[in-house]
């Protein structure tokens, strides 16, 4: 979520009422609206360490010599 994306409060809310329903929630907010420029931003990092942890260490390595 960007910081200037207008549900950004709305995103705020939901993710701190899953951690009250006892859900591990992760949110990150990005210094930009809901485009591109957010998303890049915070999708690899996130995604990285969401694959990490379903799959484990060895599915998230890359080969970025070829």
């Amino acid at each position: 979520c960007g910081y200037g994306e207008e549900n950004v409060h709305n995103n705020r809310v939901m993710a701190a009422r899953l951690r009250e329903l006892g859900l591990a929630v992760e949110y990150a907010e990005s210094p930009d609206g809901h485009n591109f420029t957010a998303w890049r931003d915070v999708l690899h990092p996130h995604l990285t360490g969401l694959l990490r942890r379903v799959w484990g260490a060895r599915a998230c390595s890359v080969n970025r010599s070829s």
